[in-house]
Formats: structure tokens, sequence, C-alpha cells
């Protein structure tokens, strides 16, 4: 078996400075492993290429001091957020999680379109709120009023986030929740597929406090986006193609 060692308290290093064995330093071995992807996951690590030079991350699950900084340093699409300092590995989301966000999508989409009242965006694509907190969360809606935070990314608070809990819903449920309030996110959804209910906060003092939860008969009503509504349900239900 290959034996990697790394010097200590290093984030990012590339390949070449490792003690490996002879064998794993060749192109060929780290061209095989990707097999054109951006990088691939290594136990719980990553391996990815730059210009021509392989690197391997090495998180420290308990290291609460990352910055943007080092979020950037990570390849393009690498499946991490940084909460609270903290890089946290983000699993590919289920299908049903998909389904569930794909419904909410086509209804809100058109609906802000035909309005001319702002824009949606949806997972993945980052939400800087400050130089440890940087998120992708599941569907946004950006009012008028806010749409100078789109940039090549979002820089600031989303009027409306969606979150579609799984197995980050401590997360949903805790840090980014807190984050959100504190950076004034207006309204907040946090939707339970298995429950079939949608929690609704609004931001009172820069802290989203819980509204009410919605069950899958109920008209779900937003208040940061006039006159959207929708029946849970409608969401919630297994779009089928066959």
């Amino acid at each position: 078996m290959t034996k990697i060692t790394t010097p200590s308290n290093t984030f990012i290093i590339p390949v070449s400075s490792m003690s490996v064995d002879k064998v794993v330093l060749e192109n060929d071995v780290f061209r095989h492993l990707l097999k054109g992807r951006t990088y691939v996951a290594v136990g719980n690590q990553i391996l990815f290429e730059r210009e021509g030079q392989y690197f391997l991350t090495m998180i420290d699950n308990h290291n609460q001091k990352y910055t943007k900084k080092d979020y950037d340093q990570l390849p393009y699409k690498a499946p991490y957020q940084l909460i609270d300092g903290k890089l946290e590995y983000v699993a590919s989301p289920k299908d049903k999680h998909q389904d569930t966000l794909g419904n909410l999508y086509m209804l809100l989409a058109p609906y802000v379109k035909t309005n001319k009242i702002g824009r949606v965006r949806f997972a993945p694509l980052d939400v800087h709120f400050d130089e440890k907190n940087i998120y992708q969360p599941d569907l946004m809606f950006i009012s008028n009023e806010r749409k100078d935070i789109i940039k090549d990314f979002i820089y600031g608070p989303p009027d409306l986030i969606v979150e579609v809990l799984s197995s980050n819903k401590k997360h949903d449920l805790g840090e980014r929740k807190d984050v959100y309030g504190q950076y004034e996110v207006l309204e907040y959804w946090a939707v339970d597929y298995k429950k079939q209910t949608l929690d609704a906060y609004l931001n009172k003092e820069k802290k989203l406090i819980w509204q009410r939860q919605y069950t899958a008969e109920d008209e779900v009503k937003s208040e940061v986006v006039e006159g959207f509504s929708f029946v849970l349900k409608e969401i919630l239900k297994r779009n089928r193609i066959d």
C-alpha cells in the first residue's frame, strides 16, 4: 500500500512535495484517477490538477479558522462550504431533494420574471456573507433593490433563501440560519420533504424568527416575494416521465 506523508498544519500542498512512493509521482497515475474530472475525492481529501501540477487538500475537520483565502484555493465546484470558519463537506443531494427544489424553482422563477421583481438563483452558487462564511443555498430570490449583490458570485444577503433539508439539516437550522439572520436575509424557508412540511422564518432585529409550519395541504405565502403563493404539496409531488 502506498504511504503518503505530509507536513503538519498544511491546507493544500503540491503532490511533488510529499514523501510518496515513486510510482505515485507519475503524472499518468493521477491523470487516470481524475479521468478528466476537475477533482476526485480521496477519503476526506481532494486530489486536483491546476496548471499541470497536482495538489492534495489536507483539510482539518477540527479547524475553525479557515477563511475566504483558503476557500478560494479549492478547485472549482469542490463540494465544500465555509461555515463559521470551518470547511464543511457537502454530499451530493438525493433525487427527491432535487425534485422538490426543481418543483419550487419552476413555480417561483416564472412568477418573478413575469412580474419583473428580481432574480431567482439556485445551488451551486457561492453566496459570500463574510470572510468566514461562504454558502451555497439551495434556492434564493434577490429583489431589484438588492440586485447589486449579483456579480460573478453573490456578495451579500438575498431577500429569500430556501433550504431543502437533507444530511446537513443541523447546519440549515443552526449555523446557516443564524448567519442568514445576522446578515439580514429577510425570509427563510426550510423544506422537509420527508415530513412534508415547510417552516417559515422572518427576520426581526437580525434574527430569523420562526413564524409557522406549513403542511402538505396548506397554501404557502411569501412575505418577501409579494403576491407569490402555492400549495405545499405542489412542490412535494414526484415528477414522473414514464
